[in-house]
């Protein structure tokens, strides 16, 4: 039997951090399935699955908690920006805190109803902490964009996290360094996961500017 719907925008919003816009679910979708959805128009179910699976949308008819609620809206119903629920069974594990901060595991295998996998929460959060401690502030390593320099607001952070290797490769027990996560505005983001051979080396990041 395959995945449905709802695992896989679950795997596809785990790969991106948690969070994406409908346009780089869509591209991820593509990545994970191999469907072209110029080919088959796979969007109108995925947005069904994630409006019925989420109190935010009036298509909701469970109960606001529960095992349906899947899904969050995170700028406003009609926005298009969605994000799993934090609190749900297939939420990222925590770290050891004692634990060395410079390696964390990944790509543990659940059984729910299919294997996926985890994905760990504190690790993005702990590499973007390095990040500011080191730079100043978040920016691209792609292109140099910095939010916070571009709109002028003191107390906005923001960046998306890009693993070298990707989280659905990962082995179980395989653990990811802190050096293997790379900076990128969305719109980095979103052109360096077409490319093919997936760049696996952050010397690399740039030439999807070339």
């Amino acid at each position: 039997m395959g995945k449905k719907w709802t695992e896989i925008i679950i795997e596809a919003f785990q790969n991106l951090g948690g969070d994406a816009k409908y346009s780089d679910l869509y591209d991820e979708i593509e990545r994970i399935t191999g469907k072209d959805r110029k080919v088959k128009d796979f969007t109108p179910p995925v947005r069904g699955a994630i409006e019925t699976h989420s109190s935010d949308s009036k298509a909701f008819t469970g109960t606001p908690g529960s095992d349906k609620d899947l899904f969050v809206s995170l700028s406003g119903i009609g926005k298009g920006h969605w994000g799993i629920r934090k609190d749900k069974d297939y939420k990222y594990s925590e770290v050891n805190l004692t634990a060395s901060l410079e390696e964390f595991e990944e790509g543990k295998q659940v059984l729910k109803q299919h294997l996926k996998r985890e994905r760990n929460s504190r690790l993005i959060k702990e590499a973007k902490n390095q990040f500011i401690d080191k730079h100043g502030s978040l920016h691209c390593e792609a292109c140099d964009f910095n939010f916070k320099d571009k709109y002028n607001v003191e107390d906005v952070e923001f960046i998306e996290a890009h693993h070298l290797k990707p989280v659905s490769e990962l082995k179980e027990g395989e653990k990811t360094k802190i050096e293997d996560i790379v900076m990128l505005c969305p719109n980095c983001h979103r052109m360096i996961h077409r490319y093919r051979p997936w760049i696996s080396e952050k010397r690399d990041i740039k030439k999807i500017l070339k």
